[in-house]
């Protein structure tokens, strides 16, 4: 008897993105869409959008629900086995198979979305996307959202099913990221606020914040605004100081 499987799977794998993302809303919820219903109820228009996916993958996780809507997409990600299917999935995207955490340093670009699908737990020398912050924040544009994985807690079943989950590593990455004592139990106060001030940090104001459930999983998504008036007042501060020191240095 002849197996139905392959058949199936080259259908799938020829189907072109827009179909797919169909198929993919038709047969269950998907978190991401969520997360654009309430953009768009703040007021965001994607298609103004100039996006950044960071851990792309193939794109069919959730690049697919939000890359047709937005005004331009770029996507990192490290395995160069999806650079065929991200191309195929995105022909209009600027696909890099790179090392994010190498590509942040070098990147100048400014993007209004950076969406990072970061993984679950530790990964080589890293932890969820902590390394990624603050520098993150250098790709901002003026008015721009950020959306990144956050887990607040998991219970026991989760442990059990995914066992590398919350182990000594990552819990004191996660202690030290967060400030906390509690690191395998985040609400999501404790986890906003953390984001909030080390946007501020970078002179961003954060004007709105959401948590959208995955799983046991959540995306965390922040609103920023470039802090205008503290950049003035920091130039100012410099100008006072550079004549301050062409003074003293006249004097001696």
């Amino acid at each position: 008897m002849l197996s139905v499987k392959e058949p199936i799977k080259n259908v799938w794998y020829k189907m072109p993105p827009h179909i797919k993302h169909r198929v993919y809303t038709f047969m269950k919820s998907r978190p991401m869409e969520g997360v654009i219903t309430k953009l768009q109820d703040n007021d965001i228009n994607l298609k103004e959008l100039n996006a950044l996916e960071v851990f792309g993958k193939n794109g069919e996780w959730h690049t697919i629900d939000y890359g047709y809507k937005v005004n331009s997409l770029e996507v990192w990600e490290m395995d160069s086995s999806c650079q065929g299917p991200l191309k195929r999935n995105f022909p209009f995207a600027t696909v890099k198979i790179v090392d994010s955490y190498k590509e942040i340093e070098r990147c100048r670009n400014k993007y209004s979305l950076i969406v990072i699908d970061n993984p679950m737990s530790t990964y080589g020398d890293y932890c969820e996307h902590f390394s990624l912050f603050p520098k993150m924040f250098n790709l901002c544009d003026e008015s721009s959202i950020v959306i990144a994985n956050v887990i607040p807690k998991i219970d026991d079943n989760i442990k059990t099913e995914y066992p590398y989950l919350f182990n000594d590593i990552q819990l004191d990455k996660r202690r030290e990221f967060y400030k906390t004592d509690s690191p395998d139990k985040l609400s999501f106060e404790e986890i906003d606020s953390v984001y909030r001030e080390m946007a501020l940090s970078q002179q961003f104001i954060s004007e709105w914040s959401f948590f959208q459930k995955r799983n046991f999983v959540y995306y965390y998504v922040l609103k920023l605004r470039k802090n205008i008036e503290d950049i003035k007042d920091s130039m100012r501060r410099n100008d006072f100081e550079s004549i301050d020191n062409i003074r003293l240095k006249t004097r001696i």
